[in-house]
């Protein structure tokens, strides 16, 4: 088996504020250094932080919401409420699945994507 060294990546793990640079090498081929890494739907960050997951699902679904004011503007309630659970508010559990945060700031991200703006 071998690897393709083009989409290798490395990432040193720590929360220290100091990162020791270490060179690796695959057939005489240095690998770059990642500063994130998507791995299996998850964004990974060097200091182990969720906040680049979490704004990237907030801005998916910000764009699911957008999508459904534009196109149900005049569909039924039950199709617009629907749809909101499907596309939006599964999108949001996700960062709440997280426990990142106090909760105030996980009703704050609720309250953001609320039904009420879908549904009105």
């Amino acid at each position: 088996m071998s690897l393709n060294v083009s989409k290798c990546k490395v990432m040193s793990f720590t929360r220290k504020p100091s990162i020791s640079e270490f060179s690796y090498s695959i057939n005489h081929s240095i690998l770059s250094t990642a500063t994130q890494y998507r791995y299996l739907g998850v964004i990974l960050t060097p200091n182990l932080s969720w906040s680049d997951h979490i704004r990237a699902i907030s801005a998916n679904a910000s764009k699911s919401l957008g999508y459904l004011r534009c196109n149900l503007k005049t569909a039924p309630s039950s199709i617009r409420k629907l749809s909101y659970l499907t596309l939006v508010r599964i999108k949001y559990s996700q960062i709440i699945l997280l426990n990142t945060g106090s909760p105030s700031t996980r009703i704050c991200l609720f309250d953001l994507v609320s039904p009420s703006k879908i549904l009105n």
